[in-house]
């Protein structure tokens, strides 16, 4: 009886400890906030997915109701992807995505930095957002992971 006590705590101990090293090993989830706190962003892949798919989602923390112009990606400086989205409309907490690949593959130290045009009460604004490495700790299999906030994992 004690033999079977020990062997369930056990178990799901060696379990999430296989699983923490496996999503360890993944490459780093990007994540950054504009200035203002206005915009959150993410670069992503697809945790356990079979193929190496990366997304990249902008996320609206305004209070406003904007009109997306365009979100361009950049590495080290470098044009890497430039998306137009005008006449997008995003209002308090929507997100869309401004790249999908499977092409991406960073170094931690790489950097990264996406710029926002967006249209609010007939002007139009710009935002930096320096994307930062972070490291995984606990993935989700792409099945049970939903497209959530940047900052919720």
């Amino acid at each position: 009886m004690k033999k079977k006590r020990l062997f369930i705590p056990l178990a799901i101990l060696l379990t999430l400890s296989c699983w923490v090293l496996i999503s360890i090993t993944l490459p780093p989830k990007w994540v950054g906030m504009s200035e203002t706190e206005l915009w959150v962003a993410d670069f992503n892949q697809e945790s356990l997915a079979k193929t190496a798919n990366w997304f990249g989602q902008v996320y609206w923390h305004g209070h406003l109701n904007v009109s997306l112009i365009g979100v361009e990606l950049y590495h080290h400086g470098k044009l890497l992807s430039e998306t137009r989205k005008k006449n997008t409309y995003l209002g308090h907490n929507d997100a869309i995505d401004y790249i999908h690949t499977a092409d991406a593959a960073f170094d931690r130290d790489d950097q990264l930095e996406l710029i926002v045009k967006w249209e609010a009460n007939s002007h139009v604004y710009e935002e930096s957002i320096p994307l930062q490495s972070r490291k995984r700790f606990f993935a989700l299999p792409s099945f049970l992971n939903p497209k959530t906030s940047a900052y919720s994992m």
